[in-house]
């Protein structure tokens, strides 16, 4: 996860480790979001809408279709 492997590997001392919380209930985004998100850009053709290719819209998607995965699905604690 990239906000863990910023936040929790850094060699740099952080003043805020440590006090960062993720909720459980917090969605996440997945390589296949960000595949899914550059096809649907791709497909478009001529009519791109210029997306960041991050997974974002893919994502939250998921989430308002309710069958988003959520940090607390893998009982992450971070």
């Amino acid at each position: 996860m990239y906000v863990y492997d910023s936040i929790y590997t850094t060699s740099i001392p952080l003043p805020y480790l440590g006090r960062i919380l993720i909720s459980d209930r917090a969605h996440l985004v997945f390589d296949f979001h960000q595949a899914i998100d550059g096809y649907n850009e791709n497909a478009l053709g001529a009519s791109k809408i210029g997306t960041t290719l991050k997974g974002i819209g893919p994502a939250y998607g998921n989430k308002v279709l309710r069958n988003g995965l959520r940090v607390g699905t893998f009982g992450m604690h971070i």
